[in-house]
């Protein structure tokens, strides 16, 4: 990597500035435009007064199934926010040391929703700087949603988390109106644990319902394709498998998607008449986990009548905060 060396006196230090992403699901971390890491948002951590990380990430997940009595496996995130405070502290702490060491000149740049108020920011700032790092700016992900509207001439970004979803509209670089709401694809993994709770007496780990709404389902409505679900069964507790029809799952999905098809329509509807049909011409923009869903850009245009371009690059808006980053402080 390239670093920044300022010299004071006999000592070197080097300055890095830092771009890090997290949700329920994942964190990354991003330096001058490459991703330095991409790991599950997970720990596995001693009960105890002083936290102490016995596993984290890959790692961690791998082990999940051999935590002991006196250990604890937690997602330190939810809904954009910090959970458990301990568990996100020593996963920002194992990540970062194990990518830079102790180097206390780390500029430190964190997405986060726009939906968050003080006290939970704070709580973000706070964790970082009990992990040892000091220097932490947040960087309100509508603002970079914005950004990235500029760079490519729109005016309208859909972005789905784990959690969370943020419509914002911008111009120019400027936020126009941002909107947070608690719903994405972690909302229709539940609705798909109930339904098979329900019809097949079948228990599915909320992270198994999940990977299958995002990369086995669909929300093309006929889709016939056979689905393998895994889980406990409710009354003997064995193992047990279940195949089902994307068709059947469908519902599901729907009700989920179709509230933030419903946002969107809502929030074009309260803007001027001109700027709603400047988004709808030149189309949304869909990123994120949440966007990646087989059958959304269909689902999407049908209800809206808007075109959508849908970013397959998942780290894009961490390049777009490194690229904003490096222009905010190329002066200092």
């Amino acid at each position: 990597h390239c670093y920044e060396i300022i010299c004071e006196g006999n000592m070197f230090k080097l300055k890095k500035n830092v771009i890090i992403d997290f949700d329920s699901e994942r964190l990354y971390v991003m330096e001058n435009g490459v991703l330095l890491y991409s790991g599950p948002a997970v720990v596995i951590r001693k009960k105890s007064e002083t936290p102490v990380a016995l596993a984290y990430g890959k790692q961690a997940e791998a082990q999940r199934d051999m935590v002991k009595n006196n250990e604890f496996y937690c997602h330190p995130f939810k809904n954009g926010k910090i959970a458990d405070e301990k568990g996100a502290r020593l996963l920002f702490r194992a990540v970062l040391r194990e990518l830079f060491g102790k180097n206390p000149f780390l500029q430190l740049f964190v997405l986060v929703s726009g939906g968050l108020d003080e006290a939970e920011e704070q709580k973000i700032i706070q964790s970082f700087a009990l992990a040892g790092y000091n220097k932490v700016t947040l960087l309100p992900r509508p603002q970079i949603l914005a950004k990235l509207l500029e760079y490519n001439c729109l005016y309208g970004a859909l972005y789905m988390d784990a959690d969370v979803s943020e419509f914002v509209l911008a111009q120019n670089g400027d936020v126009i109106s941002a909107h947070t709401i608690g719903v994405s694809f972690t909302a229709a993994a539940e609705v798909l644990r109930n339904k098979f709770l329900a019809d097949q007496k079948l228990n599915v780990p909320l992270d198994a319902s999940v990977r299958l709404a995002v990369e086995d389902c669909s929300l093309f409505p006929s889709d016939v394709t056979q689905l393998s679900v895994h889980g406990l069964d409710t009354v003997t507790n064995q193992k047990k498998s279940v195949i089902v029809s994307s068709r059947e799952t469908f519902p599901c999905l729907e009700s989920v998607y179709s509230n933030i098809t419903e946002l969107i329509s809502a929030v074009l509807l309260d803007e001027e008449k001109e700027f709603s049909l400047q988004v709808a011409s030149s189309g949304i923009i869909y990123l994120g986990s949440g966007t990646q869903i087989r059958g959304l850009e269909e689902f999407a245009y049908k209800r809206l009548g808007i075109p959508g371009l849908f970013a397959k690059n998942k780290t894009l808006l961490l390049e777009v905060a490194c690229s904003y980053v490096e222009k905010m402080t190329e002066n200092e």
